[in-house]
């Protein structure tokens, strides 16, 4: 009675005005993409000790709209991500860089634009809904865990996709001024195709690490060449622009008269007597990302086990002393570092860092829940057990 005396007398803070509010206005706002943000979760609200019947109806609505919400929300999500999910598996899983460096297979340009037009598109609600929804269990937080992943390998190939625009639309204009446009820029786009491709600016610098080098001092000649750059310690370039399909091969040579020479070259091989030539496995189309991921320093190689500057490259070789082949005692492992960085193809020139690729799409699943048949009890919470028959008959009361 105290209720309706207050809702008669226009009280603010009174339950029935707040059902009233919730039932006639709130609810007419609440969709499945914005549930979590218009309603405490279940988790967060109890029942009120005192007996009254608006508040526990009002309570019981907005969990009961919750609930609804989010199972039409979590099977919308789970189309969607399947779909992502789906592109991911067939098209990039396995192919390098979303596969290990000795995959010889390499993932194609357009496989990663058309990936990210799904991703960019929907990644943002996938995870907000996600961060909301236990329904999802453990394959949630592997598929959140995921989508970040792919949002950071994203920054690799920003240049790329930023030309990643739709197609004018000239359906508006006459069919022969379209025309003319078509045959007028019909060149420029076959140019333009020729040159979409991932690229990525880099900087060199040679013999660096050198607590931990050992005998690098011995060589005199270091040379870098990416595509027709090239590079050399002490030369005036270093810096450069690497282009999808480019090669990069990093050649060390010694002194003709060098008091030891390499004779084991580790991952490298010998060309010349006195060389050692480093390169990829399959150095074409992804050959930077595949040369920075053959040769990444172990986390050994540096003071604070971690790259203070990445990307620090080890090459490894062993030696023999002029006069000693043939004799263990002659022999020696030396050590060289040199570091490539990378940065964004723009005038920001911003540092990137080689994220660790996902080499698969993780599988989402949805558990029923059952929350159509769920009905709350006073002082029970959405995630409890099922009520008692006491708690039963106490709501048949208040009811």
């Amino acid at each position: 009675m105290q209720t309706l005396e207050q809702h008669d007398n226009k009280k603010p803070d009174n339950s029935l005005t707040a059902l009233e509010k919730f039932i006639l206005f709130d609810m007419n706002h609440v969709t499945e993409e914005n549930y979590y943000k218009k309603i405490n979760p279940p988790a967060s609200r109890r029942s009120s000790d005192s007996p009254d019947i608006f508040l526990e109806r009002k309570n019981y609505l907005e969990t009961m709209l919750y609930q609804r919400c989010q199972e039409l929300s979590a099977k919308r999500i789970v189309g969607q991500y399947n779909e992502l999910r789906e592109v991911f598996n067939t098209r990039l899983a396995g192919n390098f860089p979303f596969s290990g460096v000795k995959n010889p297979s390499d993932a194609n340009p357009e496989d990663i634009r058309d990936f990210y037009r799904i991703f960019d598109a929907d990644a943002a609600i996938l995870n907000e809904v996600l961060k909301t929804n236990r329904q999802f269990g453990v394959s949630g937080g592997q598929v959140r865990d995921f989508l970040e992943r792919m949002k950071t390998v994203r920054k690799v190939f920003a240049s790329y996709l930023s030309d990643d625009k739709a197609p004018e639309n000239v359906s508006d204009e006459p069919k022969k001024e379209a025309e003319d446009k078509g045959k007028e820029k019909q060149n420029e786009e076959e140019k333009k195709k020729r040159e979409d491709l991932p690229v990525l600016d880099f900087d060199i610098e040679f013999r660096v690490n050198r607590k931990y080098e050992t005998a690098a001092n011995k060589i005199i000649d270091w040379h870098l060449k990416i595509g027709e750059q090239e590079f050399q310690y002490g030369g005036e370039k270093n810096t450069g622009r690497w282009r999808f399909g480019d090669p990069v091969t990093l050649s060390l040579r010694w002194a003709k008269n060098a008091e030891d020479y390499p004779y084991f070259g580790g991952k490298g091989k010998i060309t010349e007597p006195l060389t050692v030539v480093y390169e990829p496995e399959r150095n074409m189309t992804w050959s930077l990302l595949r040369f920075l991921r053959s040769y990444a320093s172990p986390l050994d190689d540096f003071e604070h086990i971690a790259d203070p500057k990445p990307h620090t490259l080890e090459f490894e070789f062993e030696t023999v002393r002029a006069g000693s082949e043939g004799k263990e005692e002659g022999k020696s492992r030396a050590k060289a570092f040199i570091r490539v960085g990378l940065m964004s193809p723009d005038k920001i020139q911003k540092m990137l860092i080689l994220p660790r690729f996902p080499e698969k799409a993780p599988e989402l699943n949805l558990k029923s829940l059952n929350y159509s048949e769920l009905k709350l009890y006073p002082n029970a919470k959405a995630d409890d057990n099922p009520p008692s028959e006491k708690e039963k008959e106490k709501t048949q009361v208040h009811d």
